[in-house]
């Protein structure tokens, strides 16, 4: 399932009160991981790809453009990080969504 209004988050992203404060207002979230990837923290969190390795984080549902203008705005596209679509794995099965990748400058 391909769904463009969403984002899986592993990050600070993933605190209810941050979400809220970036983008005034809740957004409903479930549980997820994505396979393949290990979440790393050097300045800022990252996921990096590795064999073997699991991220546990949630999938934001029903974001609107404006919510991703705002999150990629705060997450630094394109400077720290690039929005790249991802499958995540939910109780329902996989689950097309967006994620922030790092870019050098985070991972340095």
């Amino acid at each position: 399932m391909t769904s463009p209004q969403t984002l899986f988050a592993y990050g600070t992203l993933i605190d209810a009160a941050t979400r809220e404060e970036i983008l005034g207002h809740r957004v409903e979230v479930i549980q997820a991981r994505v396979i393949g990837y290990e979440r790393r923290r050097s300045r800022h969190h990252f996921i990096a790809r590795k064999d073997g390795a699991a991220t546990d984080g949630v999938i934001l549902i029903g974001l609107t453009e404006a919510d991703f203008r705002i999150l990629d705005e705060y997450e630094e596209v394109p400077h720290l990080y690039t929005r790249e679509l991802i499958d995540a794995e939910t109780s329902d099965g996989l689950m097309r969504c967006w994620v922030y990748i790092a870019t050098l400058a985070v991972v340095a």
